[in-house]
């Protein structure tokens, strides 16, 4: 009698373990909805949490279950997250997936998008289209008004950028004309001009320049257009600048020393050209290096 007890109470037990997992038998296919867009602004979905406490466990088995029967409903991104084989639709499949994946027989692992969807707008095939980029740049060439002109570069400029058939090499186009009688003047590598060191061979003793703009700040420590640039690099002289063969040279200091262990640089300023020095507070250029 106490064998038939014992064996009647582990029938029971199971049975009731058996229940938790399988509380709503519904059929294969029982209800299929289109898969929704997340519009949630969640950009990274987490699959298979389908009742949102970010864990996946047989509640959200449970949760999944009474929405195939109808008996709840789920948000759009938690309609994302129970499509876990991501077939687009919500089935009992994604029900035994949810289930393997929290026994450990299964991971979810989102597909790969597909290349074409990650392609800007601007891409063209170069292989076979290039009238749309040949027709801009033709427009371009015969366009007077500044601004328009700049936005249709912008979009050549996208266009050849999107084909990925171009790595570009950050550089000016340093074009300008200059007279035969001047020389002396000389440009660094990041299109600044150098001309207070010109020279005039028709006995002239103005040198007249012409900037592409005007720039809007003459502040070392705001500009950052070439042209200011070139009006700075005329107007302020720091320790070293760049020579001619662009390389630094000396411009206020006269040398300098380095310790041996390389971690302190003594300048010695050249004080033949200190034009303005504050004798009160020392070097100008103590406070821009500190």
């Amino acid at each position: 009698m106490r064998s038939i007890k014992t064996i009647v109470s582990l029938v029971l037990a199971l049975m009731i373990a058996m229940s938790a997992v399988t509380v709503f038998p519904v059929p294969v296919g029982a209800k299929t909805v289109v898969a929704v867009e997340n519009t949630s602004g969640n950009e990274t979905p987490f699959y298979g949490d389908v009742d949102g406490d970010s864990q996946i466990t047989m509640r959200d088995v449970l949760k999944l279950r009474r929405f195939l029967v109808g008996a709840e409903d789920l948000s759009p991104e938690l309609l994302v997250n129970a499509d876990v084989d991501f077939d687009g639709n919500y089935t009992m499949k994604d029900v035994l997936k949810l289930r393997r994946v929290i026994a450990g027989a299964e991971t979810i692992v989102p597909p790969v998008p597909d290349a074409a969807s990650l392609v800007d707008d601007a891409f063209i095939d170069p292989s076979a289209d290039w009238d749309q980029y040949d027709a801009l740049i033709d427009s371009i060439r015969t366009e007077t008004d500044r601004a328009k002109r700049t936005e249709m570069m912008h979009r050549a400029e996208d266009i050849l950028m999107a084909t990925n058939c171009v790595i570009p090499l950050y550089y000016y186009n340093d074009v300008y004309l200059q007279k035969g009688c001047v020389s002396g003047v000389y440009s660094s590598v990041y299109g600044t001009k150098y001309f207070m060191y010109s020279r005039l061979d028709d006995g002239s003793k103005t040198l007249r320049l012409c900037l592409g703009g005007e720039p809007d700040y003459l502040d070392p420590a705001l500009n950052s257009s070439v042209d200011g640039a070139c009006l700075i690099s005329n107007l302020f002289s720091g320790l070293y600048t760049y020579g001619a063969d662009g390389q630094c040279v000396p411009a206020c200091a006269a040398g300098y020393t380095v310790s041996a262990d390389g971690r302190t640089y003594t300048v010695t300023e050249e004080r033949a050209q200190m034009v303005r020095r504050n004798a009160s507070h020392g070097s100008r250029f103590r406070v821009c290096v500190e």
